[in-house]
């Protein structure tokens, strides 16, 4: 956990965001380190990652903190806005790479903390997608959704013909012919998540070892900056204790191997 000191002196104070040291070997790389405490760039370049099955960059965007861009959330409701683009090392099946959180340590208060956390963690897994899976029961709480379901964009590209990570449109022709409309224009990014929420679709699909994918995912439910939830749009409360103050994470996951294209770690 990073110090009282790495708090004060970071520039995104008062958060700071650190690769998750809890990850088995092989350890994914940040910009060629994989030193657990060094502090990951926010809002601001792209930066990159390169673990066993994945090799790309990452931005992270976050509201409320002293190095915000205004430009990146103006008009939007969103807090955090998340985009990796890269290449993947080995195959793997679309139904198994998944985005969400897990946790270390099981939910504090008792019956009555874990039922309001597991009505919070399926409120924020719905926000993704239906074919989430949560426990808010078990010793290392988790809620994970298929990326494919819930991304907001994704954009798969043919090495070279890749588009700005920031920029990418929505655009999964190469990942399934189906992901195209009846004209041949790629599907817009609603219908291809509902498309790709259903597990008959996307059984047999996976990301291939050629082509360049992009992925955009952002929420709203979680303030990092404040460490509180918004359930239902209308309820907020602090997530200290129901969390131990456990950090908030930034990953991916390939649940049939446990590997991860990345895993961070946002400390309030």
């Amino acid at each position: 956990m990073p110090s009282l000191d790495d708090f004060r002196a970071s520039p995104h104070s008062p958060v700071v965001v650190t690769p998750d040291a809890s990850v088995a070997a092989p350890v994914p790389l940040y910009d060629g380190s994989a030193e657990p405490s060094q502090q990951i760039p926010i809002n601001g370049p792209s930066f990159e990652v390169d673990s066993s099955m994945f090799k790309g960059r990452l931005m992270i965007h976050m509201r409320n903190l002293p190095t915000t861009d205004p430009a990146v959330f103006e008009g939007k409701k969103r807090h955090v806005h998340v985009a990796v683009q890269g290449k993947f090392k080995r195959r793997v099946r679309a139904s198994s790479l998944c985005t969400g959180q897990e946790f270390n340590l099981p939910i504090q208060g008792g019956a009555g903390a874990e039922w309001l956390m597991e009505q919070l963690l399926r409120a924020c897994a719905k926000v993704f997608s239906k074919t989430t899976i949560v426990d808010a029961h078990c010793e290392q709480p988790y809620f994970l959704n298929p990326v494919l379901a819930a991304c907001q964009l994704v954009n798969v590209a043919k090495e070279g013909e890749q588009p700005d990570i920031w920029d990418a449109p929505e655009d999964c022709r190469l990942l399934s012919s189906k992901l195209a409309d009846k004209e041949g224009g790629p599907l817009t990014a609603d219908r291809r998540r509902k498309w790709c929420d259903e597990p008959a679709n996307v059984e047999g699909l996976s990301f291939d070892t050629d082509n360049v994918y992009t992925f955009h995912v952002w929420q709203h439910l979680l303030d990092f900056g404040t460490y509180k939830a918004c359930a239902g749009g209308f309820v907020s409360f602090d997530l200290t204790w129901v969390l131990s103050s456990q950090p908030i994470g930034i990953m991916v996951k390939d649940r049939d191997s446990g590997d991860y294209a990345y895993s961070l770690l946002l400390f309030p």
